[in-house]
């Protein structure tokens, strides 16, 4: 098996393993890409994963599925959610429907969609993540130090957006310390996530979600603005034995072959055994933080003319 690195293909073995370490997860561990007759998500991200009103994100989606020609996607933001009385279920309020240029097929079943979001300027004024007027005791006695407010009056959220909304980075740079360093506090206090929905639907409908942070943190240069960690290492682990799970990796040791990927490296030429277990490895390192992530996700071997090559990390998860 040949493992090449095209511009546009994208092959579902490594893309398994290196987004959903820094995308939503799924809850199948074991995928069986091009040799089952099932739709599957691969990964959904958001780059940025957090911005503020009015600014735009890039959200990117990869599936697959045997059924192209009977697919259809829908796509829709929920400006106001909560979770649901079972985990992965969300009750979703302010619906905005979304129409996003139709996906772009990689071949052998994989698909790409990609388009840029633009935040509506609402979306913290209409969330009910956030009290109205604001309650939370550390942020109004945050905002007293900037607005004049009554002994027991409390600030309504569109006091506060207008404030944040109306400061520009290189007015902030004017300020003094403190004064920036109050302003940049309420920007990282003053927040709320929105919740993006893709349904695919085709022999089956499958709803893939992704959520977003909406606050100024970013916009104004906050040490505290989330990013998406960065791939920096990934490999191929060919395991000489079937069905090994992750947990019993580390006993295989001895009949383990590594395959490092390299974006500008080589073509990797990866031998294909149809009783081995194949698993792709990756590690990111957050770009604001000194922590990292590490993914693993198994697969049967994929057709040998599905060629994949190295990518970063795509999303997060928001603080």
């Amino acid at each position: 098996m040949k493992i090449r690195r095209r511009p546009r293909v994208l092959a579902a073995l490594l893309l398994a393993a290196l987004l959903p370490a820094c995308s939503q997860d799924f809850f199948d561990l074991e995928m069986h890409l091009g040799r089952e007759d099932k739709t599957r998500p691969i990964a959904i991200a958001v780059e940025p994963p957090e911005a503020a009103p009015g600014d735009s994100v890039r959200v990117t989606l990869r599936y697959y599925t045997p059924f192209p020609d009977d697919c259809t996607l829908s796509w829709r933001l929920a400006l106001d959610y909560n979770a649901g009385e079972f985990a992965p279920d969300y009750v979703e309020r302010v619906l905005l429907p979304l129409d996003p240029a139709p996906p772009t097929a990689l071949g052998n079943g994989l698909f790409a969609q990609e388009f840029w979001l633009a935040l509506p300027d609402s979306a913290l004024l209409v969330s009910s993540a956030i009290d109205d007027p604001v309650s939370d005791p550390a942020t109004v006695a945050l905002i007293r130090q900037l607005l004049p407010l009554g002994p027991d009056e409390l600030p309504d959220k569109a006091l506060v957006e207008s404030l944040l909304a109306t400061v520009t980075p290189e007015d902030l740079a004017t300020q003094d310390p403190a004064t920036q360093a109050t302003v940049l506090a309420i920007a990282d206090r003053f927040a709320c996530r929105v919740l993006l929905r893709a349904s695919i639907h085709c022999e089956l409908d499958v709803d893939v979600t992704r959520t977003v942070t909406v606050r100024h943190s970013a916009r104004l240069g906050s040490e505290n603005a989330n990013t998406n960690p960065q791939a920096d290492a990934y490999e191929v682990l060919a395991i000489a034995h079937p069905d090994v799970s992750w947990a019993d990796h580390a006993s295989y040791a001895g009949v383990t072959q590594h395959y490092p990927l390299a974006a500008d490296g080589p073509v990797t030429e990866i031998p294909r055994h149809a009783d081995w277990t194949w698993r792709t490895n990756s590690s990111a390192q957050s770009r604001n933080s000194n922590s990292s992530c590490t993914t693993s996700r198994s697969s049967r071997p994929p057709p040998s003319d599905w060629p994949v090559r190295k990518r970063s990390c795509a999303g997060s998860t928001p603080n």
